[in-house]
């Protein structure tokens, strides 16, 4: 069966949100699939759903390092 992507938004959007899988963030982003994964988080390719289904890459940051000071 069709299971449709579930619309997160806001600061509510955990990790473990994305890693399941049929994600739209803000009603905007589609998210695809993990592409990569680093010290400071987790980087998901995903499709712009307000321009023409552009490719993005959104990077989900591991928990503590909101508080980086290099990402200020």
């Amino acid at each position: 069966p069709y299971n449709p992507p579930s619309t997160l938004n806001g600061n509510n959007v955990t990790l473990a949100d994305v890693e399941r899988g049929g994600v739209i963030l803000n009603g905007r982003y589609e998210i695809v699939k993990k592409i990569d994964e680093g010290g400071m988080g987790v980087n998901f390719l995903a499709y712009d759903r307000q321009v023409h289904s552009r490719k993005v890459a959104i990077k989900f940051l591991k928990e503590g390092e909101e508080n980086n000071l290099w990402l200020r």
